[in-house]
């Protein structure tokens, strides 16, 4: 099949800017995998670690005075 890809040969100019934006693209791509990866797993600790964690109680409400403070 002739298309004006196959027919004419691409630019030096375009041909390197097309490599260029596909190695790009493909570092690119492979930091988004492994921060995802990273990500899941980060996650994935924390929930175990907050899971194995006992509930925080709340401390013990203090007791309002009855009688005011003397003054001095």
């Amino acid at each position: 099949m002739l298309t004006k890809d196959t027919v004419f040969r691409p630019k030096a100019r375009e041909s390197k800017a097309a490599g260029t934006h596909s190695a790009a693209m493909l570092i690119i791509d492979a930091e988004i995998a492994a921060r995802d990866v990273k990500t899941q797993r980060l996650r994935k600790a924390r929930l175990e670690r907050e899971r194995s964690r006992p509930k925080p109680v709340a401390p013990a409400k203090l007791k309002k005075r009855t009688t005011p403070r003397k003054s001095a």
